[in-house]
């Protein structure tokens, strides 16, 4: 693998950890949907738009070739999970409806997991 496409794919990485990064974070993801923040503004359709429009988040799951990679195999899965989760859940009318919904609450858990797999498995990798 070149040097370019290892840079692409950590750049990838980066973006796609970021965002599930705020997804997990559900007392945040609430002060910002529901207009509370003074420095950020976004909403559900946004969040969701992001991760799998703007960073590919389908593809990052299943194209990228994780053998060239730092990541394993358990992360990929779980991974995949998140996504089978937020591709199947049924959006209510309102921001507010979505964070009050226990099945919303429940896959930002299984985000935070995934996120809290990500980083200690990084960790691993560098020292």
């Amino acid at each position: 693998m070149n040097s370019n496409s290892t840079n692409e794919n950590k750049l990838w990485e980066s973006n796609i950890l970021y965002s599930l990064r705020a997804m997990a974070d559900f007392a945040k993801q609430k002060e910002i949907w529901l207009g509370k923040s003074s420095e950020y503004a976004s909403s559900y359709v946004e969040d969701i738009s992001t991760l799998f429009d703007s960073f590919c988040f389908d593809d990052f799951v299943t194209d990228l070739n994780w053998a060239e990679t730092d990541l394993s195999k358990n992360l990929q899965k779980k991974l995949i999970e998140v996504r089978d989760m937020l591709v199947n859940y049924h959006e209510k009318e309102t921001d507010e409806e979505i964070l009050e919904d226990s099945q919303w609450k429940y896959i930002c858990e299984r985000i935070s997991d995934a996120v809290d797999f990500w980083d200690t498995e990084s960790k691993h990798l560098n020292k």
